[in-house]
């Protein structure tokens, strides 16, 4: 997978500006020594289809005379663009824990699609806090960020407890169900193996659809992902009516963390 295929739109749904708060002041700040440290190693994998209108009726913008796409009838012609696979490891080193949320450090190492360590702040609303106009970073790195919210569980921890989310911005809806289906003690623990269902939607412009389901086994002691799968469907159209649909795969296996030998 490359990355055109992260697009600016899921960019703008897992990002945000630094603002005036403790927990931005501390991503601005020089690099320290992390006091934790933790390697997830990730295997990827994607399948773009496009679908174009072939025969049928379809509709022009009368202020440009541009095509604006397919209105009804006529048939598709489908095809898959490009598809991909990969793995790669990526490092999270822990620089500050603040009142409103958490600093961390990304690294990610890949034959296919390295990116060098960038200082990251994560909200306890799960907000990612850096600039994307500085700053690139990876899907697989979004998603895994998002998870090490370090309040995503709080007062939810029981077995068949469910829960919302709604990080709606940027013009876009954008609403995350949690439910843990069962726990298991361990030590430290509990592990609690939990299920997510994510909907995003765009609220204007072109159309832009996002839906995600996952499992996940999380520690709730140590506040973090053992293991993780992801699936991502996006659904786009552009101006001119093509349709585009992702397929996202990501799975996620946590295979060292420093903490573990507290």
């Amino acid at each position: 997978m490359t990355r055109a295929l992260a697009a600016s739109a899921v960019v703008a749904l897992m990002a945000g500006m630094l603002s005036a708060t403790p927990l931005a002041a501390a991503a601005a700040s020089p690099p320290v020594a992390p006091f934790r440290s933790m390697t997830f190693q990730v295997e990827f994998s994607s399948r773009v289809e496009e679908r174009v209108q072939v025969s049928g009726l379809s509709a022009r913008n009368p202020r440009n005379g541009k095509s604006m796409g397919a209105v009804g009838g006529g048939s598709w012609k489908s095809f898959v663009a490009n598809g991909a696979t990969g793995t790669a490891t990526i490092t999270i080193d822990v620089i500050a824990v603040t009142g409103d949320g958490l600093v961390v450090d990304v690294t990610e190492v890949s034959d296919q699609r390295a990116v060098p360590k960038t200082r990251i702040g994560i909200t306890t609303q799960g907000k990612l806090i850096y600039d994307p106009a500085k700053v690139v970073l990876n899907e697989e790195e979004l998603l895994l960020l998002q998870l090490l919210n370090r309040a995503l569980v709080e007062g939810h921890d029981g077995d068949g407890a469910t829960w919302t989310d709604d990080l709606s911005v940027h013009g876009f809806k954008d609403v995350t169900t949690y439910r843990i289906v069962s726990s298991t003690e361990a030590q430290p623990g509990p592990v609690l193996h939990m299920e997510l269902e994510r909907n995003v939607s765009a609220v204007a412009g072109q159309p832009f659809e996002l839906t995600a389901t996952g499992r996940i086994d999380y520690n709730e002691q140590r506040v973090t992902p053992l293991s993780a799968t992801l699936r991502e469907r996006r659904t786009s159209a552009s101006p001119t009516g093509k349709q585009q649909y992702v397929n996202v795969l990501f799975e996620y296996k946590l295979v060292t963390d420093t903490a573990a030998k507290v």
